[in-house]
C-alpha cells in the first residue's frame, strides 16, 4: 500500500517535497482553506479519478541549496544562530560565523582531502526522483500496463507559478481557478542562509585555488553519476503520457 502526500483538494494536488517548491505550497494551503495537506491512499482503487503533480527541479540547484541547508544545521550544533537586534537592524550571531568559517575553511580546502559533496543520507542534499513514490510509480504505473489509478504528470518547477499550469488544474477542479501560486524562494529572507553564501565567498577569495566549490559540478563526482542516470529517466517519461509540458498547454 502506498500513502502519498500532497498539497490540494480532494481531485488534484502536488506532491509535496522538501527542496521542490515546499514554501510555496505551504503558503498555497495557508491562503486557501479549500486546500490541504493530506494523505492519498494510492492504490488503484482509492486513487482512481485522482490526479497529482510531480515538481521536478534541476538536480544540480537542489544539491547546492541542500548543502547550505546542512550548514544552517551545523551552525544550531555550533551554537544560537538566530540574529539578534541592534537598532533595528538584523545582524548574524558573529561567534557562530566564526565558527562556521573556521570549519567550512577546513572542509573546503582542498589539501585536506575532505569530501562534503554527496547526495542522500540523513541531510538536505537530495536529487528529484529521491522519493518513495519514485519506486512505486515505475513498478506499478510505468511498467504496468493494466494501472486503472489515479494519474500522474510531472512538470518542471520554475513553471510552478505560471498561469497555465492552473488553467490546466482548474480543468480538473474549478475551485483553484481564482488560484495564484507565488513561487517562494526563502533566500531573500533567509539571514543565516544569506551569511553562508558570504562566508563562502569569503573563503573562495581567501583559499584561491585550494576552495573546494561547492558551484562547480566536477567536485560532486558521485552526484553526477546519479544525477546522469536520473536525466535519462527524466527524457524517457518527457516523451510519454507522465510528462505535462507547461508550454504547450
Amino acid at each position: 500500500m502506498m500513502y502519498l502526500e500532497v498539497v490540494g483538494t480532494d481531485k488534484v494536488g502536488f506532491v509535496t517535497k522538501p527542496k521542490h517548491g515546499s514554501r510555496s505550497f505551504d503558503r498555497l494551503e495557508s491562503k486557501y482553506n479549500f486546500i490541504n495537506k493530506m494523505q492519498i491512499d494510492w492504490s488503484p482503487a482509492k486513487s482512481k479519478g485522482y490526479t497529482v503533480l510531480y515538481p521536478y527541479r534541476d538536480n544540480f540547484e537542489c544539491a547546492k541549496s541542500g548543502f547550505i541547508e546542512d550548514f544552517k544545521v551545523v551552525g544550531s550544533v555550533l551554537g544560537d544562530e538566530k540574529s539578534y537586534s541592534d537598532q533595528g537592524q538584523k545582524k548574524f550571531n558573529m561567534v557562530v560565523r566564526k565558527d562556521l568559517k573556521k570549519l567550512l575553511g577546513f572542509i573546503l580546502n582542498k589539501h585536506n582531502n575532505f569530501h562534503p559533496f554527496f547526495v542522500g543520507g540523513s541531510g538536505h542534499k537530495h536529487i528529484c526522483l529521491n522519493h518513495p513514490f519514485i519506486k512505486f510509480f515505475w513498478n506499478e504505473m510505468f511498467l504496468n500496463d493494466n494501472w486503472d489509478g489515479g494519474k500522474v504528470y510531472f512538470f518542471d518547477l520554475k513553471h510552478l507559478s505560471n498561469p497555465r499550469l492552473i488553467e490546466w488544474i482548474s480543468e480538473i477542479d474549478d475551485r483553484w481557478k481564482d488560484v495564484s501560486i507565488s513561487h517562494e524562494n526563502a533566500e531573500s529572507d533567509d539571514l543565516v542562509k544569506l551569511e553562508m553564501l558570504k562566508i563562502l565567498k569569503e573563503l573562495k577569495n581567501e583559499l584561491g585555488e585550494d576552495y573546494l566549490d561547492f558551484q562547480d559540478i566536477e567536485n560532486w563526482q558521485v552526484f553526477r553519476v546519479s544525477d546522469l542516470m536520473e536525466q535519462q529517466l527524466l527524457s524517457v517519461v518527457k516523451k510519454l503520457k507522465y510528462f505535462l509540458d507547461i508550454n504547450q498547454l
